[in-house]
């Protein structure tokens, strides 16, 4: 299929996909990340709320959560990321923004979710 043939979705979709594979190619090599809840009492993990996020994009327009896109992370499992990733955690009432390195996860920023402009802020200077 040509490009002139394509509409204009699945141009912005191919546009994506090759961004993606370009950025994956770069990143190389890949570190351990858990949320530090990971190994938390069943208690604890049905009490507070619980969820992190790989960061791709910040819209720095919003005052929430809602201001990271990327993928969510399972915050019971272990996952491989690439090394220089930003990730976002919550538990409960805080959040913790890390980028990842060889080392282990490195504090951006951390924010109470009720007050988290300034976090939000400093995430998308971090990409």
């Amino acid at each position: 299929m040509e490009f002139k043939e394509m509409s204009l979705e699945e141009l912005e979709a191919l546009r994506t996909a090759i961004s993606e594979e370009i950025a994956r190619r770069k990143q190389g090599k890949m570190v351990l990340y858990t949320h530090d809840c990971k190994d938390a009492a069943k208690h604890h993990l049905m009490k507070y709320k619980h969820w992190a996020k790989l960061v791709k994009s910040v819209d720095v327009t919003k005052t929430n959560g809602y201001a990271f896109g990327g993928e969510f992370l399972k915050v019971t499992d272990e996952h491989m990321v690439p090394e220089g990733s930003v990730i976002v955690e919550v538990c409960g009432d805080d959040i913790v923004a890390y980028r990842m390195t060889p080392d282990g996860a490195e504090v951006i920023s951390k924010a109470k979710t009720n007050a988290m402009s300034s976090l939000i802020q400093e995430v998308a200077k971090a990409l």
